[in-house]
């Protein structure tokens, strides 16, 4: 028999905290107000990185408490080196908010993502001549569905990536050697990656020019995102892209809106397989507020939800039914444990 847990949001106390009363009750919010950024700071550049003129970017999911501060900042993905994730976190660590409201007490916002973007000022704009060499015999090795060789030496070309354009081509190329594998995850991974190197969507900007190849890919990571069940990331990417400068003039773009329609009338359940990177995490973005776990493989340390005004930790189980309250807001939810781990999560219809 399926465990039913119905989150209620209980009444805040005095002193910030979240307690369970013995008769919890339903709360209607009355007035919310998400966090204001206040103070910013700049991660540094890793020295090792700029010596040799290696560009990146960082993804992170973060909590802002009660008091304005971030806490729990957790990487989703990077580009560039794990050096450029170090400097990430180190500076989110010292941004402060004013904290998130609701009917006039602080409460913790717990939705939070964010794109660092590492770019050197005088950087070069394009691949060095010892990229491009690298790069033709890739391309040359992948348009002979030479996939073994052109992945050699996709990772002898990754230990020596400098900049945003040559990222580009790294991810590019792996989610065709990926897509030869059929392995859809990695394929999304790559996709999502050389976009992020493509555009600045908090800038609403293009970061260097790239063609018809964004919206392209664009295009086809939000197909893939949809198959997988991965919906709300399709449609936060379906809106990030119309943001872009031109994107209304694209075909691409007008496709997706027809798609979009479909998701949010759509009444089945909606199965998604997740699995935990290298990192031992997986944050998924729910689009429904009821969702239950199916299966898994490997091992599962952690369960929290994060929503925009509340987060909780539960123990994971197979036998269980998660309900949340529509008044938490947009939710995620994150789990931890070991690297590999396989699980499947059903989002179900809202009753």
């Amino acid at each position: 028999m399926r465990r039913i847990i119905i989150l209620i949001a209980s009444v805040i106390l005095a002193s910030s905290t979240y307690a369970q009363t013995t008769k919890p009750t339903s709360l209607k919010i009355a007035e919310a107000i998400d966090p204001i950024p206040v103070k910013r700071v700049h991660p540094e550049y890793p020295p090792e990185s700029a010596r040799i003129g290696q560009q990146g970017w960082v993804k992170v999911s973060f909590v802002v408490n009660q008091k304005g501060r971030v806490v729990d900042p957790v990487v989703l993905d990077s580009s560039g080196g794990r050096g450029f994730e170090r400097e990430a976190i180190k500076a989110l660590k010292k941004w402060r908010y004013e904290p998130a409201m609701e009917n006039g007490q602080p409460v913790e916002s717990c939705a939070n993502k964010v794109q660092l973007d590492f770019v050197l000022a005088e950087g070069r704009s394009g691949a060095t001549k010892k990229g491009l060499v690298k790069l033709k015999e890739i391309a040359g090795a992948l348009d002979q569905d030479r996939f073994d060789i052109a992945a050699t030496l996709l990772t002898d070309f990754e230990s020596n990536i400098g900049n945003g354009y040559e990222q580009s081509f790294y991810h590019f190329y792996a989610a065709k050697i990926a897509a030869s594998r059929k392995d859809t995850a990695a394929q999304i991974t790559h996709l999502q990656g050389a976009i992020a190197t493509y555009y600045d969507f908090q800038r609403h900007i293009r970061k260097f020019y790239v063609g018809d190849a964004g919206f392209s890919l664009g295009a086809t990571a939000f197909a893939l995102l949809v198959d997988e069940g991965r919906w709300a990331e399709a449609i936060n990417l379906y809106k990030s892209l119309s943001f872009v400068s031109g994107s209304d003039e694209r075909t691409e773009i007008k496709q997706l809106a027809s798609y979009v329609e479909k998701i949010d009338n759509f009444e089945g359940m909606v199965p998604v397989k997740l699995s935990l990177d290298e990192r031992a995490v997986v944050l998924h973005q729910l689009i429904r507020s009821q969702f239950a776990f199916t299966s898994l493989e490997g091992q599962i340390d952690g369960l929290e939800i994060r929503c925009q005004k509340r987060r909780e930790t539960y123990t994971f189980a197979l036998d269980s039914q998660w309900n949340i309250p529509e008044s938490w807001g947009a939710c995620s939810v994150l789990l931890k444990g070991q690297p590999g781990t396989k699980v499947t999560l059903v989002e179900m219809q809202d009753s």
